[in-house]
């Protein structure tokens, strides 16, 4: 009898094993589009066995626990990719936008409205009498007036769309949460999740594993993170740049959370627009405890917030060299008529105007009557004219059209660089992320195996429960 009552036990742990694989398998299938999801296994553990006189008889199996199959070394690679893919489409992206802004190609553009301007001081110069050639000088000199205002301000507004774009993704606004913000404190709460499921049950919260393994996915396309594993289940996560081995900032430790914050106003730092500062977990300016670093994109291992910043970077490398140029072109110009009119020389292009005096009054329209007038004209086209040849030295020795020329090629190949880049990592990612799939991706054909495999089980298991019982019955009525 108690052979028989062993069997039936043996038998019924199978039956509930069989049930907990098979409830495995279909909350595998139901994840399988899921590439955050993590194929999870059941791993079973033989029983004590029972002695009797011919030795140790076994007494089944238990599920012992539900593993996830995972590769952390991939994982960690998936991580850093993620944020350098982020980092150069952003960039490339943003640089692609900048060129259009800037609406330079030779033909078109500041480039062409400066060769007019100079063409148009060549025929003056042949005709210092005609109407026509200086009403053409007044026009041109107006379009290269225009045409470096518009730039300025398309890449003004550029910078503030940019700045805006940053401001949504790290500054809280009231009791709305950043995205970054809301996403460190995504973590902290799974954390904390993780913890308490693991300490009740002893047993691995997997699908909190999951969404946490995400949550740190997310936030590593705003910024480069790296995490560690405490023995409560917990991650630490910590942001990942040139000087975290000396000064690590810990965003992310058991359930406590830092933050990031972005204002392109500090008072002290001229740099302030294209720098982010990162807090972290306990930091406290009134306690003094913690850590807070302000970091530039060249600081950064990677992410999107770091491609803005990048992009800020370029938005004002070109506002200066607009500065630059209108600042020496009109200084340039004007030694020799008074044309353009410059409000702030720091900000020579920002409100750079035709001269209110400079007309075709200005070009004398009596010169048909005054040799000495016509003279005088004639020398100040040839003088004009011949700016267009002349090194700038305060433009790095080169030339008008060459300093605008190098400043576009400039922005283009770091365009077709970001490009570049940000293509190789995308092939990256796609392979990592194969290579990923591969050890945690669920594979519909396995699962339909495991689960044909354990419905045989099943059935046999109940099989011996019914020929057991049938036993049973038998010695009953024997007695």
């Amino acid at each position: 009898m108690a052979s028989l009552s062993v069997i039936l036990e043996t038998s019924k742990n199978t039956l509930l094993n069989t049930q907990v694989s098979l409830q495995t398998a279909s909350h595998n299938i139901a994840n399988a589009d899921n590439k955050a999801y993590s194929r999870q296994k059941v791993v079973m553990q033989s029983n004590l066995a029972l002695p009797v006189r011919a030795g140790w008889v076994g007494t089944g199996a238990s599920v012992s626990r539900i593993v996830q199959q995972r590769d952390q070394f991939i994982e960690g690679r998936l991580l850093s990719t993620i944020s350098e893919k982020a980092h150069w489409e952003d960039f490339a992206s943003k640089l692609d936008s900048i060129s259009v802004q800037m609406l330079d190609d030779g033909e078109s553009g500041l480039t062409d409205s400066l060769g007019s301007f100079w063409s148009s001081w060549d025929v003056l110069l042949q005709d210092p009498t005609s109407l026509a050639a200086k009403e053409g000088v007044v026009e041109a000199s107006q379009s290269v007036a225009e045409r470096v205002g518009d730039n300025y301000s398309h890449l003004e507004a550029w910078g503030e769309s940019i700045e805006q774009e940053l401001d949504r993704s790290v500054n809280d606004h009231g009791d709305v949460r950043s995205d970054v913000n809301r996403i460190l404190d995504a973590v902290a709460s799974l954390n904390e999740g993780i913890r308490l499921s693991e300490r009740v049950g002893a047993a691995s919260a997997n699908d909190l594993r999951d969404q946490r393994y995400q949550a740190v996915q997310e936030l590593a396309e705003y910024i480069p993170v790296r995490y560690s594993e405490e023995k409560d289940g917990s991650w630490t996560v910590a942001l990942d740049y040139k000087e975290s081995g000396t000064q690590p900032v810990v965003l992310v430790s058991h359930n406590r959370a830092g933050e990031l914050a972005y204002d392109p106003e500090v008072v002290g730092d001229p740099d302030s627009a294209m720098k982010m500062e990162y807090r972290s977990f306990d930091y406290d300016p009134l306690a003094s405890t913690g850590v807070s670093v302000r970091l530039d994109a060249g600081d950064v291992a990677g992410g999107s917030l770091s491609g803005l910043t990048a992009a800020r970077r370029v938005v004002e490398e070109s506002l200066g060299e607009l500065n630059r140029f209108g600042g020496h072109f009109a200084q340039a110009v004007n030694g020799h008529m008074a044309i353009f009119k410059i409000q702030d020389p720091a900000n020579a292009a920002k409100d750079f105007a035709l001269d209110p005096s400079f007309s075709v009054a200005a070009l004398k329209a009596d010169t048909k009557v005054d040799p000495e007038a016509i003279s005088k004209l004639s020398a100040t086209c040839l003088a004009i004219s011949k700016l267009q040849d002349e090194s700038i030295s305060g433009l790095d020795g080169a030339r008008f059209g060459e300093f605008l020329s190098n400043s576009q090629h400039k922005v283009g190949s770091r365009q077709n660089e970001a490009q570049s880049k940000a293509e190789f990592f995308g092939s990256l990612f796609s392979e990592l992320e194969t290579q990923q799939q591969s050890v945690s991706g669920v594979s519909l054909d396995e699962e339909m195996v495991e689960v044909l495999k354990n419905q045989q089980v099943y059935q046999a298991a109940a099989k011996i429960i019914q020929q057991t019982s049938a036993l049973l019955q038998r010695v009953i009525e024997m007695v």
